[in-house]
């Protein structure tokens, strides 16, 4: 089955009026557009990888697109924009290093704007791009964070020493454990496979192979996950913990050399 064929997530949460709408939709080959729906219809998209799916999925659910937050530039996290824009006209918000056309400037780190009753906190998690932004709503505890983390993974270091992105995942990390992770691309089955093989001793990684290979085989995403899950079972979130550390032959070495040495091993396959 192709990624395209996967199930959209869709997840009740709370928001200012009631139950509201979360949903996630496959896009390109492992690409999720997310999207928070109102209990009036209206969106809030995070990210465009790719029009066709996202438009498909507004039409069918007879919702409203009315404003657009960019996580960082990557071709694939922006490729469908313009094309979704031209059939459902709205508001782009954006880094303004990203240089998109009309796109409204979101305030820098640590900024707060809204989206109707939403607070919406900006975070830089910049180290997979030289532009990476997270959003959190502390409201319904969600943080769409793009290619920053992932299910039991990170974005590959575009950008800077490893140090930089480690410190990013350390402010995911911070948020409180509940807040729902909506990620950009679902590597689940790579990323538990390699901590699995990586990480032999530590039998969390297993277990969750285990629910990521049940839940793709139903045809589902394993997504969003939650920050406390991942803090104990995301191997790049878990650099000084004392025994990813002692597995690597690393102990005592400084928590982002540890994450470097993880990081790396990742990107080696």
């Amino acid at each position: 089955m192709s990624f395209s064929d996967s199930l959209p997530v869709t997840h009740s949460v709370p928001g200012p009026n009631g139950g509201e709408l979360l949903f996630g939709i496959p896009c390109l080959e492992d690409n999720l557009a997310w999207g928070l729906a109102d209990t009036d219809g209206g969106v809030l998209l995070v990210d465009v990888p790719e029009a066709a799916p996202v438009d498909r999925f507004l039409r069918e659910n007879n919702l409203r697109l009315e404003r657009v937050l960019i996580t960082h530039g990557h071709r694939d996290h922006t490729g469908g924009l313009h094309a979704l824009l031209r059939s459902h006209p709205a508001d782009v918000w954006a880094h303004p290093r990203l240089g998109l056309k009309d796109a409204t400037a979101i305030p820098a780190d640590g900024g707060v704007f809204t989206w109707k009753d939403y607070e919406i906190r900006v975070m830089d998690t910049s180290g997979h791009s030289d532009c990476d932004t997270s959003f959190y709503l502390p409201g319904p505890a969600l943080c769409f964070c793009g290619d920053t983390v992932f299910a039991g993974g990170c974005g590959r270091l575009f950008a800077g020493p490893p140090a930089r992105m480690w410190a990013s995942l350390l402010r995911l990390r911070a948020l409180p454990d509940n807040t729902l992770l909506c990620v950009g691309h679902d590597y689940a089955l790579e990323n538990y496979r390699f901590g699995s093989r990586t990480f032999p001793d530590m039998p969390v990684f297993r277990e969750t192979l285990k629910t990521v290979e049940a839940e793709a085989d139903a045809g589902r995403i394993f997504a969003p996950v939650t920050v406390g899950g991942q803090s104990r079972s995301n191997p790049m979130l878990m650099a000084d913990h004392p025994e990813t550390a002692a597995a690597l032959g690393m102990t005592g070495a400084p928590p982002e050399e540890i994450f470097a040495e993880i990081r790396s091993r990742r990107s080696a396959g």
